[in-house]
């Protein structure tokens, strides 16, 4: 299977380029071993935000050339040490500004997390480190940061340009985290959260979603937060007890371009229990246009 960045081309003669690594890390085995799957089941959504936010990005800046590459490593094979130099010796070539971005960081992938950032700063790799477990756990992000990792704490759409702008420039942050936006009580204070009705909605990948078992299937985040407090679930403290949605009207854009582009009969759309039906009901007129029709909901 050839790697996904196998088709990355080199920089244009008086152009930046910035060669964006989205990898979402495995975890490990009892005696050690990295999970690696033949297929996938869902595309994992933070992936595509993240590049639908990077994407963003680049068409505000002129100058810049960017290549995103989406990499889950349970289905694209480990990023080993090996593998990191190879990235940094091809980027060198290319002529290209490499960042690696480790995203989506669950509590049970952080050993894998913690490991792959920790080997892209000893092979002189910038990376950047995000995800629920991070944003949750200060002792994480201290020995992180500690080891020269960036972290980013809480959700991107108010801080992903400035981390971009920052690395371009040679000035990358020990830190970002969310400061503007709305105010969002937690279960145990309150913290800042972007408001996302006009955020930039995900940028699906063709040969990622050929990753899957089923390459029709594609996902979109349509509300965050839960107004609950469950003492379980660490939703109330990373995105906060203030529900916000994004435009439906929008959303109903995005699943038709999907399908037109992609072949995306199929959605899976993770929203909030309060507006599951309502999302569901006003964005039905996308899925009514698919053929065939096909949408799941998680909440």
């Amino acid at each position: 299977m050839p790697r996904p960045d196998a088709d990355l081309g080199a920089a244009q003669r008086g152009r930046r380029l910035l060669r964006f690594y989205l990898v979402k890390p495995s975890q490990y085995d009892a005696d050690g071993t990295v999970w690696r799957f033949r297929w996938g089941v869902v595309p994992n959504n933070t992936l595509t935000v993240l590049a639908g936010l990077a994407a963003d990005w680049a068409a505000r800046r002129a100058e810049v050339d960017l290549q995103t590459v989406l990499w889950e490593e349970l289905l694209d094979g480990v990023v080993s040490p090996v593998v990191i130099a190879s990235l940094r010796e091809r980027a060198a070539a290319d002529g290209a500004t490499l960042l690696i971005g480790v995203a989506g960081v669950q509590t049970g992938q952080y050993a894998r997390a913690r490991d792959l950032a920790l080997q892209c700063r000893v092979a002189g790799v910038a990376v950047a480190c995000g995800g629920f477990h991070i944003t949750s756990h200060a002792p994480s992000r201290d020995f992180l940061a500690a080891h020269g990792v960036t972290v980013v704490i809480g959700e991107a759409e108010t801080t992903l340009a400035a981390l971009l702008d920052d690395h371009l420039s040679g000035q990358l942050q020990a830190e970002y985290r969310v400061s503007g936006g709305l105010r969002a009580r937690t279960g145990l204070g309150t913290i800042a959260v972007p408001d996302i009705e006009t955020a930039p909605l995900p940028a699906l990948d063709a040969r990622y979603l050929r990753r899957f078992f089923n390459p029709t299937l594609s996902t979109v985040d349509t509300a965050r937060g839960c107004p609950f407090a469950c003492s379980y679930c660490a939703v109330k403290n990373v995105m906060g007890r203030t529900v916000r949605g994004r435009d439906p009207a929008r959303v109903v854009d995005w699943v038709r371009q999907a399908y037109d582009a992609h072949g995306c009969a199929a959605c899976s759309w993770s929203t909030t229990t309060p507006t599951a039906a309502r999302t569901g009901r006003r964005c039905s007129p996308a899925w009514r246009r698919c053929a065939p029709p096909a949408a799941t909901c998680r909440s």
